[in-house]
């Protein structure tokens, strides 16, 4: 299925906060190669978040400068801006069970 549009967001203008000097940028670590450049350029440093949603409160919390998350997790955060739009990604899911076909099939 498709995720959410991935975006980058910020209170603050991103120009700005390269002026302070390294920005912190909350992703949970799927998205984290989104910032692979910027990290290598030594512009941002990597905040670990434990998932889309929590890197966006983690700007709210002051705990990051930017973060890479979806829109629907900058709903009701108005303070944070979507500065830049990724895309949709194909994300793939798996279910593990200890249970067989048969098994699955009378939950059905």
């Amino acid at each position: 299925m498709l995720l959410d549009a991935m975006q980058l967001a910020s209170i603050i203008e991103i120009e700005e906060l390269t002026k302070k000097g390294r920005i912190r940028i909350a992703t949970h670590p799927t998205p984290r190669p989104i910032i692979y450049p910027w990290e290598e350029q030594e512009i941002a440093e990597w905040i670990k978040a434990t998932s889309n949603s929590a890197a966006a409160e983690m700007v709210v919390n002051g705990e990051a400068d930017a973060c890479i998350t979806t829109g629907s997790s900058l709903a009701g955060k108005e303070m944070l801006i979507s500065r830049h739009m990724i895309g949709s990604p194909w994300m793939i899911f798996t279910i593990g069970t200890p249970l067989n076909q048969k098994q699955l099939q009378d939950f059905l």
